[in-house]
């Protein structure tokens, strides 16, 4: 599925972010920055970046597998507060590196987040292969083929290991081929609602079984049955699962 596999290097993305330290060329991308304007704004009675949190920051092993507060982090709010902080000299100018990286990760996301719902960010409209997403995606493609991950402790490359590239880069591809096979007239009305293109939906309701058995990630046939017999009125289900502003 295109969006599932988005929606998987989207969190990958994030916690591998705060693991370790990307480079795209001679620019180098440290969480560093984005851990210090959390530190500072956090102590703020009126923030810049209200929605981000210490789970954000310090993900416990359940936090690491909601994508919300991934698209959170990789959001376009977290990106502006910074630099606003970055050019009143609260961080320091290779910071921007961080930012642009976090503002290039939202793009990115919303386009693969499009619905029906009316939205001012021109990437969160529906998909219909306009130069501007095509050549954003196209962009994409060049930035993660190009991409080096290293580790903190003795700079090791550890870009092999790193799943969610390969993750983007079929969700990507596999997003302008579903594109060409779905619409091989280039029919100007035609649209893709990429929300609908991930299985975050059932993921959702898997997680609600799981969280009825006492967090239990392996459930039994019969607690499972049982699970799925309950009304859905878990918290766990909320529509916001990906928002990023």
């Amino acid at each position: 599925c295109v969006g599932c596999v988005g929606c998987v290097g989207c969190v990958g993305c994030v916690w591998w972010f705060f693991k370790h330290n990307f480079i795209d060329g001679e620019n180098y991308i440290d969480n560093k920055h984005l851990i210090h304007f959390y530190n500072e704004d956090s102590k703020l009675n009126i923030r810049t970046a209200p929605k981000l949190t210490h789970a954000h920051i310090y993900p416990g092993p359940f936090e690491k597998m909601r994508v919300y507060l991934a698209a959170q982090v990789f959001s376009h709010t977290v990106a502006a507060a910074m630099q606003t902080y970055q050019s009143l000299g609260k961080l320091s100018f290779d910071s921007l590196q961080t930012i642009q990286f976090i503002e290039k990760m939202d793009n990115l996301f919303d386009i693969f987040n499009s619905s029906k719902t009316p939205n001012s960010k021109d990437f969160r409209r529906p998909f219909k292969n306009t130069s501007n997403q095509r050549e954003y995606l196209l962009m994409m493609v060049s930035f993660f083929e190009n991409l080096r991950v290293v580790t903190k402790i003795n700079g090791s490359d550890v870009t092999n290991l790193m799943n969610f590239i390969n993750g983007w880069l079929i969700s990507i591809n596999g997003l302008l081929l579903l594109w060409s096979i779905m619409n091989p007239t280039n029919d100007c009305n035609f649209v893709l609602y990429t929300s609908r293109l991930n299985t975050d939906r059932i993921e959702n309701l898997f997680g609600m079984f799981r969280l009825q058995n006492g967090n239990n990630l392996n459930p039994t046939p019969v607690q499972f049955y049982c699970a799925f017999k309950k009304p859905p009125n878990t918290p766990n289900t909320r529509s916001e699962e990906h928002t990023s502003e």
